[in-house]
Parts: C-alpha cells; sequence; structure tokens
C-alpha cells in the first residue's frame, strides 16, 4: 500500500485484507510493526523469514519481520531527503527511488536504483552498497534467475536480461 506507506496481507482463502505494518506516517522511523513508518514501500522480496522492502521515497533499504512479534529495521538510508549515488557502508550510502529488490544465491540483495539507472548490491550483514552496473533507464523491477537477472528497465520500454557475468541482452517478447 504505497500510497498510504504501510504493508498489507491478503488471506488467500478467504481473500480478506488486513493492515499488517506502518503508522502511516511517511517517514523513515524503525520500530515496532505498529510504530514504524515507510515511505512509499514499491519492492518487495522474502528471504526465510524476513521481507525486504525497497522503501523509495526514504531512499532506503528496510528489513521487515514476518513474526507478528518484530518489527521494521533500516539497513541503508537515512530519510526522506537524504538522495544521492554513494556506495559504502551504512550511512554513507546514499540511492534514489529504489523501486526493485530481489535476493540473490549468494544473500546478497540486488537492488534497481531507479533515479540513478543502476543495479546495486546490498549487502545486508554488513550494510555494504557496490553499483554493479549502469546504463538502464529507470530499472523498476527485478526477478532473480538461474545464473541470471532479468530487469524491467522502465523508461527504454523493454526486459533486459542480465548474466552473473554482467553481460546483457534484450529480450525480445513477440506480440500478435
Amino acid at each position: 500500500m504505497a500510497g498510504i506507506h504501510q504493508l498489507w496481507t491478503i488471506d488467500l482463502r478467504d481473500g480478506t485484507a488486513a493492515h499488517r505494518t506502518g503508522s502511516g506516517a511517511e517517514e523513515l522511523h524503525d520500530g515496532s510493526h505498529g510504530e514504524a513508518a515507510l515511505a512509499q514501500t514499491m519492492g518487495i522480496a522474502l528471504h526465510d523469514d524476513t521481507l525486504l522492502a525497497a522503501d523509495a521515497e526514504s531512499n532506503a533499504i528496510r528489513e521487515v519481520d514476518l513474526d507478528s512479534a518484530g518489527g521494521v529495521r533500516t539497513i541503508v538510508g537515512t530519510g526522506l531527503f537524504d538522495f544521492g549515488d554513494k556506495d559504502g557502508v551504512g550511512d554513507a550510502v546514499r540511492m534514489q527511488h529504489q523501486q526493485g529488490i530481489a535476493v540473490h544465491a549468494s544473500g546478497r540483495l540486488l537492488v534497481a536504483d531507479s533515479y540513478n539507472d543502476a543495479l546495486k548490491w546490498v549487502d545486508p550483514a554488513t550494510r555494504r552498497v557496490e553499483t554493479w552496473l549502469r546504463g538502464f533507464h529507470e530499472p523498476g523491477g527485478l526477478a532473480v534467475g538461474r545464473g541470471r537477472v532479468y530487469v524491467a528497465d522502465t523508461n527504454a520500454h523493454r526486459i533486459v536480461a542480465v548474466e552473473d557475468t554482467g553481460e546483457m541482452q534484450e529480450i525480445v517478447i513477440e506480440g500478435a
């Protein structure tokens, strides 16, 4: 629920939806599910018992516990107006409007740093961020496959397959 800065769940058995995480305030605030504040979460990925989230407006990557007794923690990002394009560790990192996130087999996170037209690796344990590839046009979505990553390169109107080596190939989809 990006517009109201919350995460909701949907029970697929009966179709009911319910608030799960986020106070509704648009800011970067860690805490319990009810106290934490999110800022236009756009991309999510599941890793073990943790939901990883790309919080686009706060330029942050967040961890959200699946356990209702848990809460939200920030991996990288420091606030709504702290943005840029700087690799590094922890609070020194700057990204801008990340939209996609995926978990790689290595355990690292791959993030579509959309307004910097780049894909970046995030190590959740060390909080280190490193640019992997540039040259996209506002990448918005990611999916990790065997030995490759699929990128929705939004403003280029294309899907790109990227090998682990960094070699890129556009996926051509023939329509009727």
